[in-house]
């Protein structure tokens, strides 16, 4: 199923393939989404993907961002978000850690907010493109985010995609380096070139059979992970 509805995504409707993997994990852990919500470098205007947090449930949710476009809650470094401690059922830090300095001080605060029983939720890429916002610091396996996280119980390690939706993705991110106000471009060269990177990424992610995978120390291809883990 997953992967049916991974071959209906256009790049043009703003979701490429690893944030489709997102949106589809999101998605089923929103139920754990409840209580009091902290979503750390999270947005409440341009979204990027077409998860929306939910709303059942969910008795307050606070936005923490340094950036004041995206509509915070509050404005504060999410190493430090100044937030009470133990007051948080659910922790959300989605595709950050890579773009900031000292990523432990990032989930010491997750642990910190949360109250005992509460849980982490968060990704991070991993075989995906430079993408600085506004610096890009890291990559982190499967090996890393368990001693990251080893301060939680119960810490799940999904993997999102496979060899083929590597492959397709990074053809995929390529789109967006075909310049198009050059010669190539008026001549319609460019154009073409991009029509034929999104023809080859949609044939090579439609071969990413389960791009999704719990705790798979046999994956050695994939555009990241997605984890959660429960604070004792």
């Amino acid at each position: 199923m997953v992967v049916r509805k991974l071959k209906q995504t256009a790049l043009g409707q703003g979701r490429s393939y690893r944030r489709k993997l997102l949106d589809t994990l999101m998605s089923r852990h929103s139920g754990s989404m409840k209580g009091v919500v902290v979503d750390l470098a999270g947005k409440q205007t341009n979204h990027r993907g077409s998860f929306r947090p939910p709303t059942k449930d969910v008795t307050r949710r606070i936005v923490v961002n340094l950036d004041e476009n995206v509509a915070p809650d509050v404005v504060a470094d999410i190493r430090d978000t100044g937030l009470e401690s133990g007051s948080a059922d659910c922790v959300i830090l989605a595709e950050t850690l890579q773009h900031v300095p000292g990523p432990e001080r990032c989930v010491a605060e997750a642990h910190r907010l949360l109250k005992p029983g509460g849980i982490f939720i968060g990704s991070i890429p991993f075989l995906y493109p430079v993408h600085r916002d506004p610096q890009d610091l890291m990559r982190l396996g499967p090996d890393g985010l368990k001693a990251l996280l080893s301060d939680f119980d119960d810490v799940k390690i999904y993997s999102m995609g496979k060899f083929f939706g590597v492959i397709g993705l990074m053809l995929e991110r390529k789109i967006s380096t075909v310049e198009t106000g050059t010669l190539l471009g008026i001549l319609g060269v460019s154009k073409m070139l991009k029509a034929a990177l999104l023809g080859t990424s949609k044939i090579l992610t439609s071969f990413d059979r389960n791009p999704i995978s719990l705790n798979d120390d046999k994956a050695l291809f994939t555009t990241g992970y997605f984890f959660t883990g429960i604070k004792r």
